[in-house]
């Protein structure tokens, strides 16, 4: 992993502004910009959701050596002087994000890095492998997977479509939802044809042979 590093950028005043660019691979990158609002309250914008590779690479998985992209953070420090005495009291740093475009924090992932290393710590060697609770909860295990998508819909055209209001898989619309958290075992009722139908469009996970 090549480091986009531009080195300390500084801004003081009221109405400034600076762009942060810096070079990877040869290539200058606009990170983003720092600007100062009327009151001298920083603004932090972030670049234009670039991506891409210099030498024409594909784009194959989630670690592609040979691209590069305006996502950023760093270090955020403050000098403050009082008008009265000008004195200038601690001030507490804080961490800059930019996330990449359509990045909205409250959203997760369908697969959280959290259950990656989950189900890698359930196939460690004994003593150290981690054993899942013997039963399943509907509300641990089964509520995250129907809110995650639906969540989607926020940052994501096809999430939206299918996952949004009215859409064939807005799991929390109340008829919907009472169905899939009722927990009739009768194959031929309406509840379970509806778990079914959720789980068989879901990846066919190792090891499991069906959803009851």
């Amino acid at each position: 992993m090549v480091a986009n590093d531009p080195g300390p950028q500084t801004v003081s005043g009221m109405k400034q502004s600076i762009d942060v660019t810096g070079t990877i691979f040869g290539h200058d990158l606009l990170l983003g910009t720092l600007k100062t609002d009327e009151a001298g309250r920083l603004m932090v914008l972030g670049g234009f959701g670039t991506s891409r590779s210099p030498t024409g690479e594909p784009a194959q998985g989630v670690t592609n050596q040979m691209w590069y992209d305006d996502v950023s953070d760093g270090p955020v420090w403050a000098t403050i002087k009082l008008y009265d005495n000008n004195s200038q009291p601690l001030v507490e740093p804080a961490w800059v994000l930019v996330g990449v475009p359509r990045f909205a924090h409250p959203i997760s992932s369908i697969v959280t890095l959290y259950d990656v290393a989950y189900e890698a710590a359930t196939h460690l060697p004994a003593p150290y492998t981690l054993t899942p609770p013997p039963d399943v909860s509907f509300t641990r295990d089964i509520y995250p997977m129907l809110r995650r998508p639906i969540l989607m819909q926020w940052v994501n055209a096809t999430a939206a479509t299918g996952h949004g209001p009215n859409g064939p898989g807005d799991f929390f619309d109340p008829p919907l939802f009472d169905q899939l958290r009722n927990n009739d075992k009768n194959a031929a009722s309406a509840a379970y044809q509806t778990r079914q139908w959720v789980f068989k469009s879901l990846r066919n996970p190792p090891r499991t042979v069906g959803f009851q």
